[in-house]
């Protein structure tokens, strides 16, 4: 009789394991459409929010909840980023796109070009800046809904990033980086960063340091005021399509690759997990490790949510 309640405990522990082993694993989560071929993601400033753009959508997620908050129909959005309540996109057809995140209402479309616009950036909540792909730079007005500057250059401008009314920097197709005034887009520095197309520029919080990347398949660290030498940089397999990036007590930077890796880099080692698509964005949900995770936009794979612990890891040597 022992043995018998002996090996009824011993299968109800293995059960609870197993269970707990389940719920406890670190994998990557999808929201929404697991097929989804997702353009771009940005986070939205104070929620636990992120929006993403598709081929015919826009998606609003609370990603604590894996809750859809909102959507709209739009086709063709490349680039989206939120400022405030308000998330601007910017489309193939050469329109740009203002919605407002807490009424969920579409209060702008207005045509900038008849090029596609393929970068975006928000100055302060009034101003936004918009690279095309026929090397315009522009300066759009959201309270006049007008166009107040625009700055002719010769590659398209890949990659835009702003410290709030000071600087701007761009990137473009030869992997020049560029810092502006954001008030008459005048020149300050250039610079050539990369030696083909500058995919992404991500400027910490501090305003003090920013990331960049691309097809050259470098990621490089610099510090604002120095443009001539990066601080460091790494070089990865695959054309580095897309980067996040932090600097307050700890550095973290995530990023995601042409073939499907996608990494974190910390002082202490690196992350690496690989999806069977194109990785188009990342975003730093959570930086402080071991709870680091990240929202993942992947060109076939839909909207991925994924922990630096369910990562391979390897240390810094």
């Amino acid at each position: 009789m022992r043995k018998e309640i002996l090996m009824v405990c011993l299968f109800i522990s293995s059960i609870f394991l197993a269970s707990i082993s389940c719920f406890s694993q670190k994998g990557p989560l999808t929201l929404g459409d697991e097929n989804a071929i997702v353009n771009d993601l940005t986070s939205v400033p104070g929620k636990d929010w992120i929006a993403a753009s598709s081929l015919d959508w826009v998606q609003v997620w609370d990603y604590n909840k894996k809750s859809l908050v909102m959507s709209w129909q739009v086709s063709n959005i490349l680039t989206i980023r939120a400022k405030n309540n308000n998330l601007a996109g910017v489309s193939k057809d050469g329109n740009l796109y203002i919605w407002n995140l807490v009424s969920g209402q579409q209060i702008i479309k207005a045509k900038i070009t008849n090029s596609p616009l393929i970068s975006l950036s928000w100055n302060d909540s009034t101003f936004l800046f918009i690279g095309s792909d026929d090397g315009q730079i522009i300066k759009f007005d959201l309270m006049s809904s007008k166009i107040e500057t625009i700055e002719k250059t010769d590659q398209p401008i890949t990659a835009l990033a702003c410290i709030e009314g000071t600087l701007m920097f761009s990137g473009n197709s030869k992997g020049k980086l560029t810092s502006r005034n954001v008030v008459d887009l005048s020149k300050e520095f250039s610079y050539g960063g990369h030696r083909n197309w500058i995919r992404t520029i991500k400027v910490a919080r501090d305003g003090k340091f920013f990331v960049s990347a691309g097809d050259d398949e470098y990621l490089k660290w610099w510090k604002i005021g120095q443009l001539d030498v990066p601080r460091m940089k790494i070089r990865v397999k695959g054309w580095i399509t897309c980067a996040d990036y932090e600097k307050l007590e700890k550095e973290v930077t995530a990023l995601g690759t042409s073939n499907g890796d996608v990494q974190i880099v910390t002082t202490f080692g690196k992350y690496r997990h690989h999806f069977k698509s194109m990785i188009n964005a990342v975003i730093l949900l959570r930086k402080d490790s071991p709870q680091i995770e990240l929202a993942v936009a992947t060109h076939g794979q839909g909207i991925k949510l994924i922990e630096a612990i369910g990562m391979k890891f390897n240390e810094s040597k």
